[in-house]
């Protein structure tokens, strides 16, 4: 295998198990819902996750040989940031709105520069934003309450901050990202562009949701 198709097969692992730890959250949630409608809609939105994940998993299959252990390195980091997200129905909606829309943004913002099919399969999962506009309109009544918004905006900068340690890790722990964003620029611009576009998505999450300001 050459260095462009292990770093290929690692992004994609990545994307794998992230979109498992995803589905993963929204079922758990499940249990939390509010009333029965809702219960039904995160159901619904759990079961067309699973099936986002069978997708990457079988084009993972494709690509390695050896996809468990490509899936067992990625585990630790994402098990890491959704511990715990499953138990509290806040946490849980802010985990999907903000958290989980930071690894699709990262994906919908690297897959025009991968090779097909790879391409393709990345838009097959990242084209929706059900989860996101889901989880939105739950956290609107958390924030109508002064104390309840401080708490969830902490909350949602701590997030972000254990995403950009994590990506930070990953650009350190392997060359995979250096070798899928070299396109000749400056070392280290393609990187922080694509940091910077993440951030600005964030700050219009906060914004939508009225706990910040987007300028």
């Amino acid at each position: 295998m050459s260095q462009d198709d292990l770093a290929l097969a690692q992004l994609v692992a990545a994307a794998t198990y992230g979109q498992l730890a995803g589905f993963s959250l929204t079922a758990a949630l499940v249990r939390l819902a509010p009333d029965i409608e809702v219960a039904e809609e995160l159901a619904r939105l759990s079961s067309r996750e699973y099936a986002e994940y069978e997708v990457l998993r079988t084009h993972l299959d494709e690509l390695t040989d050896l996809p468990e252990g490509l899936l067992a390195r990625q585990r630790p980091a994402f098990d890491e940031f959704f511990a715990g997200a499953g138990q509290q129905w806040d946490h849980g909606c802010a985990t999907l709105a903000f958290g989980w829309a930071i690894a699709n943004d990262f994906l919908t913002m690297l897959s025009p520069r991968l090779p097909e099919p790879t391409r393709h399969v990345f838009a097959q999962v990242v084209a929706h934003q059900e989860v996101e506009s889901f989880a939105l309109e739950q956290l609107q009544p958390i924030v109508a309450v002064p104390e309840d918004r401080d708490r969830l905006r902490a909350f949602v900068q701590e997030m972000l901050g254990l995403a950009l340690a994590g990506y930070q890790r990953v650009m350190h722990d392997t060359d995979a990202l250096q070798i899928l964003l070299d396109d000749d620029a400056d070392e280290g611009v393609a990187t922080r562009e694509l940091a910077i576009d993440i951030l600005a998505n964030h700050r219009r999450r906060l914004a939508a949701l009225g706990i910040d300001d987007p300028d």
